[in-house]
């Protein structure tokens, strides 16, 4: 599933039972509003037999403030819908003009800088990569042609310094759980999460013992644009946060 700044297309492979007796003969595209979505069947594709399909959802992209998940289900000759294991989603959210805080929740087919922040006109963007001892951090300048920063992993969290108000805009599959690996000391980190429920800086110390502090964005107070989170903090998808772990760890995001 990828974004293409104002339309949304879903890519899939064919069902392996397409074209046997009583198989697979059309696809249903389903789409769901937030984060716990109302199912509402919006295409039907007829199966011809391709080793591939997609389907755009046309308008429903960037400058569409939603947030859109995405299922894709074969039915069969006897109307009979077997749904795809994967969910595929599209995320948005707003950014001012200067530094944001930033990170991807989805798993993207095109992880670079570029694409990434594809739907923002920036100057600079950087991240912190706290497994790199030596030379943690890295970036990317968009009137440079040489460029240390390059990918954007579902884990890590970005700097970006945006030209104007604008939206963040991604899509990928979204992510069942993602296991992201705390070195000790701070870690510059994302919550892919597209969970319904609240989840708290509590919920985090909870689960990683080594956890001690939290610090998230801070849109107000320069130079460092960060702040202290309290337990009951919530942790938002498309944010990223500085996480201060006593020893190495492993975080599951749920």
């Amino acid at each position: 599933l990828a974004s293409s700044i104002n339309d949304v297309t879903l890519m899939w492979n064919k069902a392996i039972d397409e074209g046997a007796a009583g198989g697979t003969t059309h696809y249903r595209v389903y789409r769901g509003t937030g984060l716990l979505p109302t199912w509402v069947q919006v295409a039907d594709i007829p199966g011809t037999n391709n080793a591939t399909y997609q389907w755009t959802d046309s308008g429903h992209g960037d400058g569409d403030a939603n947030l859109y998940q995405y299922k894709v289900r074969s039915v069969d000759a006897a109307n009979n819908e077997a749904q795809s294991l994967a969910t595929g989603g599209k995320f948005t959210r707003p950014v001012t003009a200067g530094w944001n805080l930033l990170s991807v929740p989805v798993l993207q087919t095109d992880t670079s800088v570029a694409a990434t922040l594809g739907t923002l006109s920036i100057s600079r963007a950087r991240t912190y990569i706290a497994s790199d001892a030596t030379d943690p951090w890295k970036e990317y300048v968009v009137v440079k042609g040489l460029q240390d920063f390059r990918t954007v992993d579902i884990g890590n969290a970005i700097w970006v310094n945006v030209n104007g108000a604008d939206s963040f805009t991604v899509a990928g599959l979204i992510p069942s759980s993602t296991q992201i690996n705390l070195v000790r000391g701070w870690n510059f980190v994302g919550f892919p999460s597209w969970r319904s429920t609240p989840y708290t800086v509590l919920d985090l110390k909870n689960a990683t013992s080594a956890v001690t502090d939290v610090e998230g964005f801070d849109g107000i107070n320069g130079p460092y644009y960060v702040k202290h989170l309290v337990n009951t903090d919530v942790f938002a998808a498309g944010f990223g946060y500085w996480i201060w772990s006593t020893a190495p760890a492993q975080w599951i995001v749920p």
